[in-house]
């Protein structure tokens, strides 16, 4: 399943960039074509094709940051290397608008307090440095359910060996990757590599195969092992379950940390509690709340 799970991974970006392909194909196509009637010699019009697609290149890639423009920000060298080397960035209103997990955020604001950092050196550098927190809906869950698995199978490799629940945490990772719609997306991407890592221990053989399938020379076992982002665990919603006389009738979504109280009057003020309310006549005797779940439990008369 996950040897499938990867062929798709890499099939999908071999056809995104086979329609990239066929896209400046047909492009070349037309521009050679408008351009023969000006009767241009073979040479210079291939010249001028290549300079089109040139422009085009560089048009399309106007948000991709580049080290000269890093340095006009006054960033300094240490800082560009790790940028252009590791991370997603752009250039975004004179500042460079950078993605990263929340370590290597730190990292590298810790970087800028190291004590060779000029003062103004470093207060420009955080004005130009702009961190971006605007995943989806589903890329956060989907970047929820790798850390949960990081988390769980680090866990299971420490103190008592429990492979069998970790085996059970890798095939939750590998159904959340094969569910997730957000195939393009870097958080998909993260998923891929993280699943390959935290199967390495257990299947050695085709982690190694499955690491050089996605594009890495080096071997897997010399990688580090994921990092747990703590941060990426939080859900900004959970699901209550709510019961009636102990059966349980349907569930809703709720703000996480909910207070007692909030989780009380929302089960109360669901279409599924109003229900045995307003249609079945029936009233409330008692409300069990059990937050930690969460789950409420109608007592009806």
């Amino acid at each position: 399943r996950v040897w499938r799970l990867i062929e798709e991974f890499n099939q999908f970006h071999a056809q995104k960039q086979a329609e990239r392909d066929e896209l400046q194909k047909q492009r070349s196509q037309a521009v050679r074509e408008r351009l023969q009637d000006f009767g241009f010699s073979d040479y210079l019009l291939e010249s001028l094709v290549n300079e089109v697609l040139r422009r085009d290149a560089e048009l399309n890639d106007r948000y991709r940051v580049t080290q000269p423009q890093l340095r006009s920000l006054g960033v300094s060298e240490a800082l560009i290397k790790e940028l252009v080397r590791k991370l997603p960035t752009s250039i975004l209103k004179g500042g460079v608008k950078v993605y990263a997990p929340s370590e290597v955020r730190e990292s590298m604001e810790g970087k800028l307090e190291m004590p060779g950092t000029q003062p103004n050196n470093r207060e420009q550098l955080k004005r130009v440095l702009v961190w971006l927190n605007d995943l989806n809906e589903e890329e956060k869950d989907l970047r929820r359910a790798i850390h949960t698995t990081i988390k769980e199978v680090s866990e299971d490799l420490e103190g008592d060996y429990q492979f069998n629940t970790a085996i059970s945490e890798l095939m939750k990772l590998s159904n959340a990757l094969v569910d997730a719609e957000c195939k393009a997306s870097h958080v998909y991407a993260e998923g891929i590599k993280t699943l390959i890592l935290l199967l390495a221990p257990f299947a050695p053989h085709i982690a190694e195969q499955l690491w050089e399938s996605i594009g890495y020379t080096e071997s897997v076992h010399k990688q580090r092992w994921p990092v747990l982002d703590k941060k990426a665990l939080i859900a900004a919603q959970v699901t209550l379950v709510i019961q009636i006389d102990g059966k349980t009738r349907g569930t809703i979504q709720i703000p996480a940390h909910s207070e007692r109280e909030s989780i009380e009057e929302a089960a109360r003020e669901s279409d599924i509690v109003q229900h045995y309310i307003t249609q079945e006549g029936k009233d409330i005797q008692r409300a069990i709340v059990v937050p930690d779940r969460p789950l409420v439990n109608f007592v009806m008369g």
